[in-house]
């Protein structure tokens, strides 16, 4: 739905009253009665943003899923600390309304504890179905975790759930979620990963009182060094947007989900441009003519999301998926916020 989530009281937040500059920041923004520590988050995030910039090559490469030799996936860049070797019935799930993250396409995110460790560890969504993790509600599953005798058809969704921890394994940095391993073998691929708090889509939209300017800076700038990052490491995400951007305990922005991201290959893999969530999603995203995939596609997404997190708002709210294509594509931004005069046209 791309309905505004509303707080309990089911009031939206008051209207956006911009902070402009020499406005004291108030005591919400961190106890502070100066600009001091506002003026160093801007100058923190332009600073951030043009690292963005600079690790974002001026034309598109050709990516592909993450590579790996074949097997478990292990290759030179994978971090030491890596397991792939984890087995499904070492993994001791929650029960109860709490159990289940969330859903995607593909995959299915769950609460459960490895070796005594809180994790969240995702499943393909039709495995679940089909029952070949039988034993789920029993808190384990039967076998060692790999592939039959037989070797088991790959799926797609086998396929995009591979890719995300073979892209997950050659990434260590304090906004990119870690990845703790997983099992790369049919029919039970899962991959584990630190178990956070909360999203920044459900930060911005699920409370009822405004995120005080500063805090909004330190978090957009979480976001901009995990993508910075990212693109040193010729990894472009393709579907960053809130959803996709977790929080920890201490409130720290990490970026996840990396089932639709694509790293620069070794040999050429022909990759659809049209993925991702529409709302964030660049013109070359529509347009093949404009360019190709590239970490352009993740600079236009971050843009959306720090929009997003200024006016609380959702992007393009009301729009259709084929109204906000037509509007992005002919260049329309304005339109992001229904056109209103306060967009600038």
């Amino acid at each position: 739905s791309r309905r505004r989530l509303l707080g309990s009281g089911g009031q939206r937040p008051a209207p956006y009253e911009p902070h402009v500059a020499g406005a004291a920041v108030s005591n919400d923004g961190g106890g502070l009665g100066d600009n001091t520590a506002l003026f160093a988050a801007y100058a923190a995030l332009a600073n951030e943003i043009v690292q963005v910039d600079n690790a974002s090559p001026d034309a598109p490469g050709e990516y592909d899923g993450g590579g790996g030799d074949g097997g478990d996936g292990a290759d030179s860049s994978m971090r030491a600390d890596i397991d792939l070797g984890m087995r499904f019935e070492d993994l001791a799930f929650m029960h109860g309304g709490n159990a289940l993250l969330g859903v995607g396409a593909v995959g299915s995110v769950y609460r459960a504890t490895h070796k005594g460790v809180p994790v969240a560890v995702k499943v393909l969504t039709q495995t679940l179905a089909d029952g070949a993790f039988g034993g789920l509600e029993g808190g384990g599953a039967s076998g060692d975790g790999g592939g039959d005798a037989a070797g088991p058809a790959v799926t797609t969704g086998d396929e995009s759930l591979a890719q995300e921890i073979r892209i997950l394994c050659r990434l260590s940095h304090p906004n990119i979620v870690h990845c703790y391993g997983g099992c790369l073998r049919p029919p039970r691929i899962f991959v584990v990963s630190e178990l956070m708090s909360g999203t920044l889509s459900g930060l911005l939209h699920l409370r009822r009182q405004r995120l005080p300017l500063v805090e909004t800076l330190r978090l957009a700038l979480d976001v901009a060094r995990g993508l910075a990052y990212l693109h040193e490491m010729s990894v472009v995400h393709r579907d960053l947007k809130p959803a996709n951007i977790l929080l920890d305990a201490a409130n720290t922005a990490k970026i996840a989900d990396f089932g639709l991201a694509r790293t620069k290959p070794k040999t050429y893999l022909v990759t659809r441009n049209d993925a991702g969530t529409v709302a964030y999603m660049a013109p070359e995203a529509f347009n093949p003519d404009v360019g190709g995939i590239g970490t352009p596609l993740d600079v236009f997404s971050l843009a959306v999301i720090m929009w997003e997190m200024a006016m609380q708002e959702f992007p393009w709210d009301g729009l259709t998926s084929v109204a906000i294509i037509y509007q992005v594509w002919n260049g329309r931004l304005s339109w992001m916020c229904g056109g209103r005069e306060e967009c600038g046209g």
